[in-house]
């Protein structure tokens, strides 16, 4: 019976209905491995959740893992954002003390992302990209 479809339509029907592989991204992750905490955000409703903490940003602790849940509807317009300070103790304490990112970043990327994957112009600072898998994001060496 699909032989019969045009090719255009079952385009459009994959795109509708979802083709299983195109922009299913299921769930990345953020691995820490510095001495300083993360923050992670996103511009649209892709979400991180990290222990209790679930939403459009959250803290990755020295050490942690975060996940990674990029909206499947709004991947290709998707931005992330992933700051730091290089010296986090006032920063901690604030955090603490606010419940919310109270300082100015000392770094700071921004990264779009297409089909599940981080687009980048190949200087990522200490922070490697789309490994070990597309989305993902390895925090790793010292922010100078």
């Amino acid at each position: 019976m699909l032989a019969n479809f045009p090719t255009a339509t079952l385009s459009i029907l994959a795109v509708l209905f979802g083709s299983g592989s195109a922009y299913a991204c299921d769930t990345r992750h953020a691995y820490n491995h510095t001495k300083v905490d993360w923050w992670v955000s996103f511009s649209n409703s892709s979400t991180c959740s990290i222990g209790a903490q679930h939403g459009r940003s959250c803290w990755v602790p020295p050490g942690a893992t975060a996940d990674l849940h990029y909206d499947t509807f709004t991947v290709s317009s998707t931005k992330i954002t992933l700051s730091t300070r290089i010296n986090p103790i006032k920063c901690r304490i604030r955090k603490t003390a606010q419940g919310l990112p109270p300082c100015t970043w000392d770094v700071t990327y921004s990264y779009n992302l297409a089909e599940c994957r981080l687009l980048h112009n190949g200087n990522t600072g200490p922070v490697v990209l789309n490994d070990p898998a597309n989305g993902d994001v390895v925090f790793y060496g010292p922010v100078n």
